[in-house]
C-alpha cells in the first residue's frame, strides 16, 4: 500500500473520527436539554426529514402528547415548545444517518480504486458493525423511556456512550496507523513500564466516563452541587447507611437519594484517582521517553485532562437546580479529547507496525 493511498485512507478514517466526535457532543446536548424523548418512533428512512407542514407537526406532536414524558412532566407544552426539543433529537438522528454515508460511499469508492487493503477491509467491517451497534443500543436507550418511567435508563444511556468511545477509539487507531510513524528509541524495559501505566490510566477514564455517564443519566449533579464538599461533607449520610446498598435502590434511582449520592461519590473520587495516577504517570514518561513528539502529545494529554478536571468543578457548582448545558456538554467532549490524547501516546509506544505492507494483497 503506497504513501498516496494510506494518506487518502487515513485521511477518511480521520473524518470519521470527527463526526463521531460530533455525534457525542450531539448526544450530549440531546441528554442535557431532556431532548431525547421527543421522538417516539424509529423510521430509518422517512425519518430523515423533520414535519413539513402543520398538519405533519400536529402529527408529530400528538405521538408525542401520548408519552409518559409528556404527560408526567411537560403536560401543557406548547407546539414551539415540542419544536425546540425535536430539533436536537432529530439532528442526533440526522448526524447518525449521514455517518452511515460517509463510511459507506468512501468505502465502496476504495474498494473498486483498490486502496483498501485485507486487513482494512476487516477493520472497516468492524467498524460497520460497532457503528450499527451504537445505532441500535441509541434506540433501546430511547425505548426504556417511553414505558412508565418519563427518562431513559442511566445505565443503558452509560452503555450506549462507551459503544461510541470505543467505535471512535477503533477508527481512531487504524487511522494513526496509517497516518502518524512510529519511532523506536525506547528500551523495550521502559516501553512496556511506561504502556503499562498508560493501559492502566486510559482504563480509569473509560470508567469515569461510564459513571459520568450514569451522573448525567440520574441527573445526579443538582443533588449535591458543591465542591469539594458534598452539601457540606465529604461522605453525605445517605452513603452511611448499609440498608441503602441495595439492586432496588440502584435500579430505582429516581425514587430515592441514594443512587444519585452514590454515582456523584464514585465520579468525584475516581476523577481524584485518576489525577494522582496521572502525576505518576506524566513525571515517569518524561524520565523514560525524551522523544520530542511523544513529549508534545504528553503535554498536551495533561493539559486537557486539567481543563477537564476544572470544567468538571465548574459544570458542578453551576449545577443548581438543572446542569448547565453549555458546560456539560464540554466537559464531555474534552473527555473525549483527553481519552484520544492518551491513545495517541499508546499508539506510538505499543507493539505493531505503523502501517499495513505494501506486499499485503488487495
Amino acid at each position: 500500500m503506497d504513501a498516496k493511498k494510506r494518506r487518502a485512507v487515513g485521511i477518511w478514517l480521520m473524518i470519521g473520527v470527527g463526526m463521531i466526535m460530533i455525534q457525542i457532543v450531539l448526544g450530549g446536548i440531546t441528554r442535557l436539554t431532556e431532548s431525547g424523548l421527543s421522538i417516539t418512533r424509529w423510521e430509518v428512512v422517512t425519518g430523515t426529514l423533520p414535519p413539513l407542514n402543520e398538519e405533519a407537526w400536529q402529527e408529530e406532536f400528538e405521538a408525542y402528547k401520548a408519552s409518559p414524558q409528556y404527560q408526567k412532566v411537560n403536560k401543557g407544552m406548547s407546539l414551539e415548545e415540542f419544536q425546540k426539543i425535536f430539533f436536537w433529537e432529530w439532528f442526533h438522528r440526522l448526524w447518525g444517518r449521514l455517518l452511515g454515508f460517509v463510511f459507506l460511499i468512501p468505502f465502496v469508492y476504495f474498494l473498486v480504486k483498490s486502496y483498501l487493503t485485507k486487513s482494512l477491509i476487516h477493520k472497516a467491517g468492524i467498524a460497520f458493525l460497532l457503528g450499527g451497534t451504537v445505532g441500535i443500543f441509541g434506540w433501546l436507550m430511547v425505548a426504556s423511556g417511553l414505558q412508565d418511567r418519563p427518562m431513559v435508563s442511566p445505565y443503558r444511556l452509560a452503555i450506549h456512550l462507551l459503544l461510541a468511545i470505543l467505535t471512535i477509539s477503533y477508527l481512531y487507531r487504524v487511522g494513526l496507523q496509517l497516518l502518524l510513524p512510529k519511532e523506536r528509541k525506547l528500551k523495550a524495559a521502559d516501553r512496556k513500564s511506561i504502556l503499562r501505566l498508560a493501559y492502566f490510566l486510559g482504563a480509569l477514564l473509560l470508567l469515569q466516563i461510564f459513571f459520568g455517564a450514569l451522573v448525567s443519566g440520574m441527573r445526579a449533579a443538582p443533588f449535591y452541587p458543591s465542591w469539594p464538599d458534598m452539601n457540606g461533607s465529604y461522605l453525605p449520610e445517605v452513603l452511611l447507611q448499609a440498608k441503602n446498598y441495595t439492586l432496588q435502590n440502584l435500579l430505582h434511582f429516581d425514587q430515592n437519594a441514594f443512587a444519585p449520592a452514590f454515582v456523584q461519590f464514585l465520579h468525584r473520587n475516581l476523577a481524584y484517582l485518576i489525577l494522582i495516577v496521572a502525576v505518576y504517570f506524566y513525571r515517569r514518561f518524561r524520565q523514560l521517553d525524551k522523544d520530542k513528539t511523544d513529549q508534545l502529545i504528553l503535554a498536551v494529554f495533561t493539559y486537557l485532562l486539567l481543563l477537564q478536571v476544572i470544567l468538571g468543578i465548574l459544570t458542578l457548582l453551576s449545577s443548581i437546580g438543572h446542569p448547565p448545558v453549555t458546560l456539560g456538554v464540554i466537559h464531555q467532549g474534552v473527555a473525549i479529547l483527553t481519552l484520544l490524547s492518551l491513545l495517541t501516546l499508546i499508539y506510538r509506544l505499543a507493539p505493531g507496525s505503523n502501517y499495513f505492507p505494501d506486499s499485503e494483497a488487495s
